[in-house]
């Protein structure tokens, strides 16, 4: 459960995409229910009927992806839907701001939050240090179920033309350390060229680049499909994750 896998976009209905293919591979029967879909082509309403028909299957197991935000109110109303079925659900978190989010929280917000979680058979992160954040805040069990990755050999371009970052163009995410770092390279003499590849905030890089004087050193390449992301991977001196 979580956002259309077939309609493209961000991290989280990639991973949902390939967990999904994986399972299918080794015989398993998986049905994909969309939460949310970037045109707005989905009402939410709709998709809870799909869910409740998924979940009175025989050996139903709920699988909810959500982050924080919207996402966190449509999948605590799944979570609740699965546990008014005796339906076991995994609440599989795709965010590292949970305890900035539990700590930023009202003493409601808090318990709103540790609800949340208690809500689920189990909770899935996708990192070591997450797993001992989250835990504090639930007696579920917590495990670690990293993001899949195809790996392929890709061409190399010789010479490289730049570094890569490919992600949501966030704070969190450490872009603005990555133009930071370009600044200071700048001031050393290297020439680079970042391509960031990924959409989210930016306007407000695009200024802070300008502030920092590497407007002419900067690609913003907006959302990039596979294909893409390919060429731009094959071009790059190295893939950058300067996530904070």
């Amino acid at each position: 459960v979580g956002p259309d896998p077939s309609a493209g976009g961000g991290g989280i209905a990639t991973v949902i995409g390939r967990l999904s293919s994986a399972q299918r591979a080794e015989g398993r029967s998986v049905a994909v229910v969309p939460t949310y879909a970037a045109d707005r082509s989905l009402t939410f309403p709709g998709a809870m009927g799909a869910l409740i028909r998924e979940l009175r299957m025989p050996g139903a197991v709920a699988h909810v992806h959500a982050s924080l935000g919207a996402s966190r109110y449509r999948k605590s109303a799944v979570l609740h839907v699965a546990r008014a079925l005796r339906v076991p659900s995994v609440l599989h978190l795709h965010t590292g701001r949970l305890v900035e989010a539990y700590e930023a929280s009202s003493l409601l917000g808090q318990w709103r939050i540790r609800r949340w979680l208690h809500r689920a058979s189990r909770v899935v992160v996708v990192a070591e240090h997450w797993r001992d954040a989250v835990q504090r805040y639930t007696d579920r069990p917590v495990d670690v179920v990293y993001n899949p990755v195809y790996l392929r050999a890709l061409p190399r371009v010789i010479p490289p033309k730049h570094f890569l970052f490919l992600g949501r163009l966030t704070a969190d995410k450490g872009v603005g350390v990555l133009l930071e770092a370009l600044a200071k390279l700048k001031q050393q003499g290297v020439f680079t060229v970042l391509v960031l590849a990924g959409t989210g905030e930016r306007e407000r890089f695009e200024v802070l680049a300008g502030t920092l004087g590497v407007s002419d050193r900067v690609v913003f390449t907006g959302w990039v499909d596979e294909a893409r992301r390919d060429v731009l991977l094959a071009e790059a001196t190295a893939l950058v994750m300067p996530s904070v």
